[in-house]
């Protein structure tokens, strides 16, 4: 990983604050297969995304 020179995060504050002292959450497959279920959008993977 030493090749890595930046990383671009966006999201609230509170969240990037906790992120940059080394906490760092993630939620498991079942929760995203759950959302796709739910809102029948197979495999919508980010749909925020810009």
């Amino acid at each position: 990983m030493g090749h890595i020179k930046f990383l671009l995060k966006l999201g609230e504050e509170s969240h990037l604050k906790e992120f940059a002292k080394g906490s760092l959450y993630c939620s498991n497959a079942e929760t995203f297969w759950g959302i796709e279920d739910k809102q029948k959008i197979k495999g919508q993977g980010n749909i925020l995304k810009i």
